[in-house]
């Protein structure tokens, strides 16, 4: 059982990696990404503008946002794609995140249009 269930996890993390290295768009639509003209003129997001830290973390964690990127609301998912927090974001602020298990987690960065400006992994212990 045990076996099976590691072998599922990493099944999953191979597919978010691959998907991740597919294309350097973060937020690219369906169709700019089957459209190489289009992920020329798509907005791309350095990895070291915006991330959460400390990662891994084991209480608090906050969101480094040096560009001007302005992100408004983080979403935590464990990796079966349960919604297991959602908070506001307020510059500066750390974000309590102690009572969740120990695992790893995809954290969604939303700007104020309501898209995924990023999706990071984070490592809580």
């Amino acid at each position: 059982m045990k076996k099976a269930l590691l072998f599922i996890l990493s099944c999953i993390l191979v597919v978010i990696s691959l998907s991740a290295q597919r294309t350097n768009c973060i937020n690219c639509t369906y169709e700019q990404e089957r459209n190489p003209k289009a992920v020329v003129e798509a907005k791309e997001v350095k990895k070291s503008e915006l991330t959460i830290y400390p990662n891994p973390t084991t209480d608090f964690i906050g969101v480094k946002n040096t560009d001007s990127n302005k992100v408004t609301q983080i979403t935590i998912y464990n990796l079966v794609g349960k919604k297991m927090k959602n908070f506001p974001v307020i510059e500066g602020k750390k974000y309590y995140i102690a009572d969740l298990p120990e695992g790893l987690y995809l954290v969604q960065m939303i700007g104020a249009d309501a898209k995924v400006i990023r999706t990071q992994r984070m490592t809580k212990r």
